[in-house]
């Protein structure tokens, strides 16, 4: 599966997780909300490499202009999920999927702090990362040191 396949397969997580609802992303990406839904829902319909690229925009744009503290959870699942599950366990991607489903919704509601939702997620990923025997620096923070 490639990067195209899985933000399609968790769009509705990375896009909760960004803290839009499937209407305010589809105001960004001047697409209708069916088309979303679509994406997010359909088993036939596939994500084309455009698709991908104009979200994939969206989210860096959110990231890039977001402080640090409001889009760790958003981060984190684009890095684990979509951008390099092959970094990480099945185990790992499987814990902070989980987790990912518990608190995305939350991070989506209107009236949450997405401060607050990410407190949880830290508390979340380290618990996750206890578990499973590894630091939260390895579950939440590539260093690349395959890079230097």
């Amino acid at each position: 599966m490639d990067e195209v396949e899985r933000l399609q397969k968790y769009l509705g997580i990375v896009r909760r997780s960004a803290g839009w609802s499937a209407a305010a992303l589809s105001e960004k990406l001047d697409v209708s909300r069916q088309m979303i839904s679509n994406l997010e829902t359909s088993k036939t319909y596939t994500m084309t490499k455009m698709q991908y690229l104009a979200i994939r925009k969206v989210l860096d744009d959110e990231i890039r202009s977001s402080p640090e503290e409001e889009t760790q959870m958003l981060r984190d699942i684009l890095e684990i999920l979509v951008d390099h599950p092959e970094n990480y366990s099945e185990e790992v991607r499987g814990k902070i999927l989980e987790n990912a489903k518990l608190l995305a919704p939350a991070a989506a509601a209107k009236d949450s702090d997405r401060r607050n939702i990410t407190i949880a997620w830290g508390a979340v990923a380290g618990i996750a990362a206890a578990a499973i025997g590894i630091g939260i620096k390895m579950l939440t923070n590539t260093d690349n040191k395959n890079d230097k």
